[in-house]
C-alpha cells in the first residue's frame, strides 16, 4: 500500500481530494505532522522528538547539539489570550528569516545561546534552561484552559523570552510592511522541538521515500540507509510502488497540482491498487483509505472541505 502523507494549512478546494474522501474509509488522528514523520521514520515517541536538533543536522553522523525549533508564528489576541493563527516555518524568504534571525541575536544572543538558519526554518542552539516542555504551534489551540505555555523547571525563563521576544517584533519595520501588503504580521517566535538526538536512533522505515520536506530529507543525515527520491521521481508515467510520501503543500503551489494529479492518475489507471493518505492540518489528521475497486464503484455524500472542518 502506499501512502501520501500531505501537509496543508487550510482546505484546499480540490477535486481529487474530494473524490478520495467520497470513496474511502475515514478515521481522524490527533497528530501534528512532526509526530506522525518521527513516528513513522525513526519510531519516536510524541513526548521525545528532537525535531530541532535533526533540523541542525549539516552531514551524517554528526554529533548533533541541543536545538529548538525557533518558528515565526502570527497569534491573533482575544479578549483574554493568544490564539495562534499560521506558522511560517518553511515559507519566509531568506531575506526576511535573515533579518529575523540577526533582529533576536542582536537583541538575546549570549553564550551557549545563539540564533541560527538552516534552509528554510529558523533554530535556536543552546544548552541552557533545557529542563522544559513545549508544544508545537499546532497543539495550541486544542488546549480548552489555553495552558499551552512552557511548562517544566525552567519554563519561566522561556515565558519571558517569549514575552520579550514579542515586544521587540511589535514594532519592526518589516512587520509594519507586511501589514500595508495585507499580510499576517509575525509577531511572536515559539520553540518547540527541543532536545538532542539519542546516540543509538536509527532508520525503523524501510520503504522508499518521495518528499519535498527540509524535515523528512534530513533524516537521511540521522541514518544513510534511508531511501529518499528526489520530489521529481513523482510523474503519472512512472508510478512508484511500495513508497511513502510526505509532502508539504502549504507553499508549494505548482507541485500541489502535479502531487494531486498524479496521485488521480496512477489510481484511476489501476497503476496502485491500494492507497491512504492522511491529510494533516496543525493537531489533526484525516485518514482515507481505499482500494481500486471502491475508487471505481462506491461514493459517500461529503466532500473533503467538510471532513477537514469537522475535524
Amino acid at each position: 500500500m502506499n501512502t501520501f502523507n500531505l501537509l496543508i494549512d487550510e482546505p484546499i478546494n480540490s477535486g481529487v481530494l474530494n473524490k478520495f474522501v467520497k470513496k474511502s474509509r475515514l478515521h481522524n488522528e490527533n497528530v501534528t505532522f512532526e509526530e506522525l514523520v518521527s513516528r513513522d521514520i525513526l519510531n519516536l515517541k510524541s513526548d521525545q522528538l528532537p525535531i530541532g536538533s535533526i533540523l541542525g543536522l549539516k552531514k551524517i553522523n554528526e554529533e548533533t547539539e541541543y536545538f529548538f525549533k525557533a518558528s515565526p508564528c502570527f497569534f491573533s489576541l482575544q479578549r483574554d489570550f493568544y490564539r495562534f493563527e499560521k506558522n511560517f516555518d518553511n515559507q519566509l524568504d531568506e531575506k526576511t528569516l535573515t533579518y529575523i534571525c540577526d533582529l533576536l541575536n542582536n537583541n538575546f544572543s549570549k553564550n551557549a545561546f545563539k540564533f541560527i538558519v538552516n534552509d528554510k526554518f529558523l533554530l535556536l542552539k543552546t544548552n541552557l534552561n533545557t529542563d522544559v516542555k513545549c508544544f508545537f504551534p499546532e497543539q495550541l489551540n486544542a488546549f480548552a484552559n489555553k495552558n499551552f505555555l512552557p511548562q517544566g523547571a525552567d519554563a519561566m525563563f522561556w515565558h519571558q523570552l517569549i514575552n520579550e521576544i514579542q515586544m521587540c517584533l511589535f514594532d519592526t519595520d518589516f512587520n509594519k510592511k507586511r501589514i500595508r501588503e495585507g499580510l499576517p504580521p509575525i509577531n511572536t517566535i515559539w520553540f518547540s522541538g527541543g532536545g538532542k538526538l539519542p546516540s543509538n536512533l536509527s532508520i525503523v522505515h524501510r520503504k522508499k521515500i518521495v518528499t519535498n520536506s527540509f524535515l523528512v530529507k534530513q533524516m537521511s543525515l540521522v541514518d544513510s540507509s534511508l531511501m529518499i527520491l528526489p520530489f521529481e521521481a513523482v510523474a503519472p508515467t512512472n508510478p512508484i510502488s511500495h513508497a511513502n510520501f510526505y509532502f508539504d503543500l502549504r507553499v508549494m503551489s505548482e507541485q500541489r497540482e502535479l502531487i494531486l494529479n498524479y496521485i488521480e492518475h496512477c489510481f484511476s489507471r489501476n497503476k496502485l491498487k491500494q492507497l491512504q493518505l492522511k491529510i494533516i492540518r496543525e493537531n489533526s489528521c484525516l485518514v482515507a483509505r481505499t482500494n481500486w475497486f471502491s475508487f471505481i464503484n462506491f461514493s459517500k455524500q461529503k466532500i473533503f472541505h467538510e471532513f477537514i472542518n469537522e475535524n
